[in-house]
């Protein structure tokens, strides 16, 4: 830039960084000016700035990297930011800022080594890069990410100590997240057949009536008979999450009672966490559980233990004021403390809808489409133990009703016609043995 002095008093020429990054040139001088009333001479400085002249250079966040791209819930993922300088100056003092952002463009900031935000007094040379490392732990709400993207800002410390955003780079990061797997299992040997298939969750459900005790519905099943089945899994757990499922009137007739019968899963079986059914008129329940150290599952939607109440097995919120109150019930039981919600016989895009609008509570899906963050059955019905009625929802994996009845058919036969048992399958005894008996 080249000044001219046209003969007034020059005062010197400053080159100053604004705090936008842009440079200025700041010219003082001073004008003579007659004031009449003072019968004198006085002198006023006057500053004149030049037209902006744009910063040359950036520091960009060249390359953002996770050592893990579909984290878990309150997994430890290493994160690599490569900060390339490009043009500036060495850059001395920095800030990165990482940030969530959904579809919509929103974004909401992420912690990262324990804080929102990594600063240091570091030197990135010019025309150069640097790598930093930090750790993030995955939010237990991480299926509430999916299909967002994390950004990584990085700002550079001006002359007045403060951080102007000079950029706002990187390759997003898409967060992926796997849904969660359920499934009902009701004694030691399927505990132990679901764990080494690979599972996450397991509900010992008061289902068991049905499908094991024979009863017409899971309203006679008592907490006797869920303890002694929840006992069965737990002993043929490894690895899955196992929650107790909380018979008819367990938990109905007050607090006392439920917390008490929700204490005895725990204490007895040893079982993570307990379900129970209901909306709104549960969440006082919820909060003293939660407050207590019991995790709660809840359950809404077509909730079994009311079917009498709700006239039959029937698919539910269907019209506004129940589909309304479906979302009301998720959001209440979820800021109550509930981990988890079973949806059950939903439409699938209002399942969808009350998945979205939660923000820590995972949605686990029976009869109520994909899109919630995880899905359950009953595992007689996938593996298709029996025939007779089976809901529109289930997929049967295996037939293993028509493979037990051929092969006890072929046990029958074989029995029949003095083939089993075969000489492999018997023991001996010495001949010399035989011979002094009497």
């Amino acid at each position: 830039v080249q000044l001219t002095n046209t003969g007034k008093k020059n005062d010197g020429v400053t080159a100053a960084v604004g705090p936008d990054n842009a440079l200025f040139l700041v010219y003082n001088q001073y004008e003579m000016k007659y004031n009449e009333r003072q019968g004198g001479m006085e002198t006023s400085p006057i500053t004149l700035m030049s037209n902006k002249l744009t910063k040359q250079g950036s520091l960009e966040v060249a390359e953002f990297q996770f050592s893990d791209l579909t984290p878990q819930p309150n997994d430890t993922v290493t994160v690599t930011a490569i900060l390339e300088n490009t043009g500036l100056t060495a850059v001395q003092g920095f800030t990165l800022r990482f940030y969530a952002k959904d579809k919509n463009g929103k974004e909401t900031p992420v912690t990262i080594n324990g804080s929102g935000s990594f600063t240091t007094d570091e030197i990135v040379p010019v025309n150069s890069t640097k790598a930093f490392t930090f750790t993030w732990k995955a939010p237990n709400d991480i299926t509430k990410l999916d299909g967002m993207t994390i950004v990584c800002k990085a700002e550079e410390k001006n002359s007045s100590g403060t951080y102007p955003e000079i950029v706002s780079t990187s390759d997003p990061f898409t967060v992926t997240s796997e849904p969660i797997v359920m499934i009902t299992a009701y004694d030691v040997a399927m505990a132990r057949n679901v764990n080494e298939a690979g599972v996450e969750m397991i509900l010992v459900g008061d289902s068991v009536g049905n499908v094991m005790l024979g009863y017409n519905s899971t309203v006679p099943v008592t907490m006797d008979e869920m303890i002694h089945h929840t006992k069965a899994v737990m002993r043929g757990n490894s690895t899955a999450l196992v929650v107790g499922d909380m018979p008819f009137m367990s938990y109905q007739a007050s607090i006392v009672d439920a917390m008490y019968n929700a204490a005895r899963f725990l204490k007895e079986t040893g079982c993570t966490a307990v379900k129970l059914e209901g909306g709104s008129e549960v969440v006082p329940l919820v909060e003293r559980l939660t407050q207590a150290g019991i995790p709660v599952c809840a359950h809404i939607g077509l909730t079994p233990q009311s079917v009498n109440q709700l006239g039959g097995f029937k698919v539910q919120g269907k019209d506004i004021s129940a589909a309304q109150k479906m979302i009301d019930d998720a959001k209440a039981l979820e800021a109550a403390g509930a981990f988890a919600c079973v949806l059950e016989c939903v439409p699938a895009a209002l399942a969808a809808k009350v998945t979205s609008e939660l923000k820590t509570m995972a949605t686990i899906g029976i009869g109520a489409g994909n899109g919630c963050d995880g899905q359950v059955l009953v595992c007689n019905d996938l593996l298709g133990v029996s025939t007779g009625f089976c809901p529109k929802f289930v997929k049967k994996y295996a037939n293993l009703h028509d493979t037990t009845v051929e092969a006890v058919k072929e046990y029958i036969a074989d029995v029949k016609a003095r083939t089993f048992p075969a000489p492999e399958h018997t023991f001996k005894i010495d001949d010399a043995v035989l011979e002094k008996l009497y």
